[in-house]
């Protein structure tokens, strides 16, 4: 990553490490005394050093805490099917948010992934290598200004094998993503031009690119993460209007930022709104009731939880239009009210606590282990609460 992409970040967290540091070295010399000093040997406390990786974590702000992590698991991601080893470009109409790419990759059609253009390696510099190889997979539809390239990120496959091709290992080798500016009006898309075998023609004759939403991209993309990007337009002035649109991958983020220990564990938790999968049935079983009654409960609790989301309306709509920097405690705010209204109900009514929020959160995140139903109901609107409860059979 060059080093621009970080100089908007690393100050301010390295303000706070040195202060939290000077604060940490200044109490341990005021309380050390030699005869406090034991024989014992010092042992390595894994606990210990988890401890305080949370609590560094900790003063990273959201926003730099998804970029730190998005960064840190694009340079580790493990991609053999759907990646060459080599250089990569997206073409980036910035009047438009728009992305030259392509979505038809499989020849038995799509497969709901992006993919960019290029993948050159060869020659002493894989820039004009990369330049080269992109004007003819184009026919020469695309022209490449080098000066206008600009680096984004190393993805670093890690792979157990390494790759063979033409008796050459690939394992273990680095891409690069760059952007280039264009004109959307300049370039209609194309289909990838297959000029080694004629053979092959018929295989890549559905690489089609086209103009995609910068959002639809960052969303799915495997490499190219919403973090990154953000940080890529704030360093590069490109217009970016995607906070509205990435609300909720925020929210979901702070799931993951409340419980990390550590970068790579970015995703975890917030898998369970963005990844959402169904859960089996018999997981939703509360242990002292049967399978039909916590669907039943769960029924029930969610017509509470209609008139509970209408009351909590306004935080709501607060907590959704908050700048990023202060979503983390708007949420805590939320999930707050969220417990203490559903708590108040259950007691209320002398519900049995497990057999209500166990059903529920389950259904919510997909998963028998996950964050509190509290945060799920901050982060899911009402409509996907809905949603998740009533498609379970």
């Amino acid at each position: 990553m060059t080093n621009n992409l970080n100089n908007n970040i690393q100050p301010t967290l390295y303000t706070r490490l040195n202060t939290r540091l000077h604060t940490l070295l200044t109490n341990l010399a005021k309380d050390f005394k030699v005869s406090h000093i034991t024989r014992s040997p010092a042992r390595f406390n894994t606990e210990k050093l988890n401890w305080f990786n949370r609590e560094y974590i900790k003063l990273l702000s959201l926003e730099e805490f998804c970029y730190r992590s998005a960064k840190l698991k694009a340079e580790q991601k493990i991609d053999e099917v759907n990646y060459r080893i080599g250089d990569y470009i997206y073409p980036v109409d910035s009047n438009t948010n728009k992305i030259l790419i392509n979505k038809s990759f499989s020849p038995s059609g799509q497969d709901g992934n992006f993919y960019p253009i290029g993948g050159g390696r060869e020659g002493v510099d894989p820039v004009d290598s990369l330049i080269r190889e992109i004007e003819e997979e184009t026919g020469n539809q695309l022209k490449i200004d080098k000066n206008k390239l600009k680096f984004v990120q190393t993805c670093r496959v890690t792979s157990n094998k390494n790759w063979q091709r033409d008796g050459q290992e690939f394992g273990g080798k680095e891409f690069n993503i760059y952007f280039y500016p264009v004109n959307q009006s300049d370039i209609k898309p194309f289909h990838l031009q297959e000029n080694i075998l004629e053979n092959h023609i018929s295989r890549h004759e559905n690489w089609l690119f086209e103009w995609y939403d910068v959002g639809e991209i960052i969303s799915t993309n495997t490499h190219l993460t919403y973090p990154i990007w953000k940080q890529f337009c704030k360093d590069n002035k490109i217009k970016d209007n995607l906070d509205s649109t990435f609300g909720q991958h925020y929210l979901a983020w702070t799931l993951d930022k409340n419980r990390a220990t550590l970068l790579t564990e970015f995703g975890t938790e917030s898998n369970c709104i963005l990844d959402y999968q169904k859960p089996q049935m018999e997981i939703l079983k509360w242990k002292k009731i049967s399978l039909e009654e916590s669907l039943n409960n769960l029924q029930e609790i969610l017509g509470v939880i209609e008139t509970i989301s209408t009351k909590l309306q306004t935080q709501t709509d607060h907590l959704n239009s908050c700048q990023i920097k202060d979503i983390a405690a708007n949420f805590e705010k939320l999930s707050k009210l969220w417990e203490v209204e559903l708590k108040l109900w259950l007691n209320k009514n002398k519900k049995d606590t497990g057999s209500y929020l166990w059903p529920l959160r389950v259904a919510l995140s997909g998963k028998a282990k996950s964050p509190s139903p509290f945060e799920l109901l901050s982060v899911l609107t009402i409509e996907q609460v809905r949603q998740r409860v009533n498609n379970l059979n």
